[in-house]
């Protein structure tokens, strides 16, 4: 997995000074939603492949319209 600067500055800054309980769990909810970013990426992100792509207007959607 690879680590963000912010996780990087994170652990840092945890090892020199630990921090008060508030800020603690404002950093670690932070970490758990870059963690879960990165995890998400890989299914947002689709190619689409020529077969997904209309060739001509005869095989793209039509849309009806009321006048």
């Amino acid at each position: 997995m690879r680590v963000t600067s912010f996780q990087a500055d994170y652990n840092a800054w945890l090892a020199a000074d630990p921090p008060h309980d508030i800020v603690l769990l404002r950093a670690q909810v932070a970490s758990a939603w870059l963690d879960r970013g990165w995890a998400l990426r890989g299914v947002v992100e689709k190619d689409v492949a020529e077969a997904d792509m209309p060739e001509s207007e005869d095989r793209a959607p039509r849309i009806i319209g009321c006048g």
